[in-house]
């Protein structure tokens, strides 16, 4: 019996020989789920991957974890795989892809404007690794960093420094 447990139908999709309407609705809703998790892990199950790694022109990783890390662990990891599912043509019969399903979470990618906030995740994210990075080049605790001349810094070169000819 078919259910809605989400944004998509059963009947919106075309059944093939081997995955119901059904099956193919529920992917398309966990799809959404998983992303508008910020693509939490635990969304990301075996059954999701199988089916993931052969839609939108994926080549499917070595393993679950290498495709997670290849995509989902970084704002612009996300937005790469955002990217690469909205430029996908799609190609086949519905009744014997998920090109049906593809090309509907294309045009609800492009509703929910998902490639422009992660365009923002990833401003954000770059921001705070420069917020990061300037409190960590911050002198600590109010202590000025001595600031010495070149010269002073760098010894001057001796005789005993210089390398002697090797031929």
């Amino acid at each position: 019996m078919p259910t809605n447990n989400g944004l998509f139908l059963a009947q919106e999709f075309t059944a093939t020989k081997f995955r119901t309407a059904d099956e193919k609705a529920k992917f398309a809703n966990h799809f959404f789920r998983f992303v508008t998790s910020n693509f939490a892990e635990t969304l990301f199950t075996q059954k999701f991957y199988e089916r993931l790694s052969s839609t939108f022109g994926h080549i499917a990783q070595t393993s679950k974890a290498g495709f997670y890390d290849e995509f989902f662990r970084s704002a612009a990891d996300q937005l790469r795989f955002l990217d690469q599912v909205v430029k996908w043509p799609c190609y086949g019969d519905p009744a014997w892809t998920f090109s049906d399903v593809e090309r509907a979470i294309q045009g609800e990618v492009a509703r929910q404007h998902l490639i422009e906030r992660q365009e923002l995740r990833v401003d954000e994210e770059i921001q705070q690794i420069n917020v990061s990075i300037s409190h960590r080049s911050r002198p600590r605790h109010g202590a000025h960093a001595a600031r010495l001349p070149v010269a002073a810094a760098v010894p001057a070169a001796t005789h005993a420094s210089v390398q002697p000819e090797l031929w």
